[in-house]
């Protein structure tokens, strides 16, 4: 016979679970003369024949409910909590992005261990009145000697009264003693006077004016200088003015893993080191920073992307420093833009967020036209240099060396630079020694197994690496055409050659490679540094890895090796990038000995997103790109979103794709294209099929959301291994 409960006196709660699922809510009881927990408080409860830790999403009442069916909660974690203005921030994420509510939950979780087993520190005192016990050893007479003057930890205690652990423990059992647990919350120390250790020109004295006009109200603020301006030591500025009102900051950075100079020069401003969050920090640090801003202990966070779901409660200001960069477009599990969700958690925490950028992206400089931003021009260096002079060096033209990629004028100018004592960096965002191996008998080219993409050869290690799926084959390599083993050579070239070339032509420069491969722990980072920094290093060839942030006073030239390369693709968003990388890595020299110079080698010296560089035009050249996007309904006037189908299975995969296309909703003003194969059609073992959805923005976003969601829940996956994926405001079109 089935039992129902009255709702009068069954209480019956909804439990958030960060489960990837579209229903990841359950309904769970608690007992009668328990409080019903409030929102945001962590629970663990049973899941089949598991125990998950979640959250109390809200308080359910039905009218007629089957008790047998509802499971208990385990246990209520009345300590930890996320404070309401991230369970909003979890509810817009999940609505804007397409995901699950437990999937966006899970990016804001911390280990369950933090949780179950909270970081406690335990202290021992007499109990008042003393319980009496018989049986007193004279180890336990001297651990009630010893708690005598005060309570002590447990630690101290058993050096004390020279006792064991268990003998602690058992007058703890017996009353004799009580047991006081307190947590152990982490928290940051400023020293005095951190807003008057250092001056600021002019210029930067009243950018902090007016940001701090806008302190405990949301507003959108654009710090716009140029390279060396001092846009850190302004939003610094700023940062100790919210700690003077005992608020909290978030800076987000692109790449933190590799801001070794940022983080130094953090600890020489503040006195103390930053807290670091990002994907690479031991997981007792990740627990003890998550404590600590949970409960306002510490103040300053600097972090990748997932360091906006920390469980800030007093936010006072979000700093998000190169805006305009792709990194921080996640682009796995929960599709997002930290930039975008950033500016909406500033929102809900009713606090000013500050993007600073040296060449701020379209959909901000959009906003800044519109006047939605508050827009603050830096528009001179710091120390008083011009911007570096940028010359376009057309290779049709010079006389280039059979087997060779840099033009005579860049080498004469590496070799003046190097006659003067000066620093040169070479840039080339290609790793490895050459994009292509091929084989000279039967022309065969060497591919990934598991990637439509070349294996790009490395000369250091003697490998061909995939750097999509980090496939890997090791020498002898063996033509899979012809069988040979010694008929292979080179296309292309890559910061190894480049560095070759570098010192046959200058056998006596000290040379560095610097990319994601030598640059891969903090140690080897702050010995790069530490190089460049004392004049070790003569010529660094790079990646984009050295583009932004870093200061080398002795840098003054510039070179762009391939200068094209970024604009291929036929990307919207090309010229955009290749603009900013472009701006920003010329941005590197000249930065405080002398004026700085730059050259790019280019086939197309007549391409305007060059031109504008070397004419120092980047304002005009972005009002072009508005124009141009605006004319074609692309963003920042339209929103973009990608629907893609992948599969171990070809032809399962396009025939998901096809009944995909048989449903597709007809709304006014949205236009779908597709299903079409992507550039990379097969990446990383799987075959994908991609929908681009074309949407005005004046379609109402929960509207959209609903038929997105209902087309996609009406198709039904013909195998597990089956998956359709939404990307809202896509970045990436590979």
């Amino acid at each position: 016979m089935q039992t129902w409960y009255s709702p009068a006196i069954m209480k019956i709660i909804h439990i958030l679970l960060p489960l990837p699922v579209e229903s990841s809510v359950y309904c769970y009881r608690i007992p009668d003369y328990v409080s019903v927990p409030p929102l945001g408080i962590f629970v663990s409860v049973p899941v089949k024949s598991r125990k998950m830790i979640g959250i109390v999403w809200k308080k359910k009442i039905d009218d007629r409910m089957a008790l047998e069916k509802i499971k208990w909660v385990s246990k209520i974690h009345w300590d930890y909590r996320l404070p309401e203005n991230l369970v909003r921030m979890i509810r817009f994420v999940s609505a804007y992005t397409m995901s699950p509510l437990g999937a966006v939950l899970k990016l804001a979780m911390p280990a369950p261990e933090t949780i179950v087993h909270p970081p406690y520190t335990a202290t021992y005192s007499l109990q008042k009145p003393t319980v009496k016990c018989t049986r007193l050893t004279p180890a336990r007479k001297r651990i009630l000697r010893a708690l005598e003057p005060s309570p002590l930890q447990k630690s101290s205690l058993m050096k004390l009264s020279k006792t064991s652990k268990a003998t602690i423990d058992r007058l703890t059992q017996l009353g004799i003693i009580r047991e006081s647990r307190t947590l152990d919350i982490p928290r940051q120390e400023f020293p005095k006077g951190l807003d008057t250790n250092i001056a600021l020109s002019p210029e930067q004295q009243k950018a902090t004016d007016t940001i701090a006009k806008y302190f405990k109200t949301f507003k959108s603020i654009v710090l716009d200088g140029v390279p060396g301006s001092g846009k850190t030591e302004i939003y610094f500025k700023s940062i100790c003015q919210v700690l003077r009102d005992n608020g909290q900051v978030l800076v987000l950075l692109p790449e933190i893993a590799l801001s070794e100079q940022w983080l130094e020069r953090f600890a020489q401003r503040f006195g103390i080191k930053a807290c670091v969050w990002h994907s690479k920090i031991t997981q007792k640090n990740r627990r003890e920073i998550w404590i600590g801003v949970a409960h306002g202990a510490i103040k300053i966070v600097v972090g990748a992307r997932s360091a906006l779901y920390l469980p800030f409660t007093h936010l006072g200001l979000i700093v998000v420093d190169e805006e305009h960069e792709t990194t921080y477009k996640q682009e796995s599990g929960v599709l997002y833009n930290t930039r975008d969700m950033a500016i909406k958690r500033a929102s809900i925490a009713a606090c000013p967020i500050l993007l600073c950028s040296a060449t701020p992206s379209l959909e901000t400089w959009h906003n800044i036209k519109k006047r939605s931003y508050v827009h603050i021009e830096i528009p001179r260096r710091f120390s008083g240099n011009p911007s570096p002079k940028i010359t376009l060096l057309d290779t049709t033209t010079e006389k280039m060396e059979r087997g060779k990629y840099m033009a005579p004028t860049l080498h004469k100018h590496v070799k003046n630079t190097l006659e003067n004592g000066l620093q040169t960096l070479l840039f080339l965002n290609r790793r490895g020694y050459a994009p292509l191996l091929v084989c000279t008998s039967c022309g065969y080219k060497f591919e990934c197994r598991n990637c439509r993409s070349w294996l790009v050869f490395h000369q250091h290690n003697r490998k061909l690496l995939c750097h999509h799926c980090d496939y890997a084959l090791e020498e002898p390599f063996l033509c899979l055409g012809c069988g040979s083993d010694n008929t292979f050579f080179s296309q292309g070239a890559g910061v190894e050659r480049i560095c070759k070339e570098v010192r046959q032509q200058h056998p006596s420069a000290r040379t560095y490679i610097a990319t994601s491969e030598t640059l891969n722990t903090i140690d080897r980072t702050r010995d790069f540094l530490r190089k460049m920094e004392r004049g070790h290093i003569d010529i660094v060839i790079s990646t984009q890895i050295l583009a932004k942030g870093y200061h080398f006073d002795k840098l003054t030239l510039v070179g762009v090796i391939d200068g094209d390369m970024i604009l291929k693709g036929g990307d919207l968003r090309a010229g955009e990038r290749t603009f900013q990388m472009l701006h920003q890595v010329i941005g590197r020299s000249g930065r405080k000995i002398a004026v700085g110079q730059a050259f790019i080698q280019t086939q197309d010296p007549e391409n305007p997103v060059l031109t504008a560089l070397a004419d120092d035009k980047r304002n005009t050249f972005l009002d072009k790109e508005l124009a141009q996007r605006r004319y074609y309904r692309q963003p920042p006037f339209a929103r973009l979103i990608a629907i893609i189908v992948t599969d171990t299975d070809v032809i399962r995969c396009q025939k998901v794709s096809d009944m995909l296309k048989k449903k597709a909703p007809i709304i006014k003003n949205m236009r779908i294209f597709g299903p079409a194969e992507p550039y990379m059609s097969y990446l990383r073992g799987r075959y994908r099929r991609r929908f681009l959805i074309n949407v005005s923005k004046i379609i109402d976003n929960r509207l959209l959301t609903q038929e997105i969601q209902q087309w996609i829940a009406e198709i039904k996956p013909l195998d597990r291994a089956t998956r359709i994926q939404i990307d809202v405001d896509p970045q990436s079109f590979l």
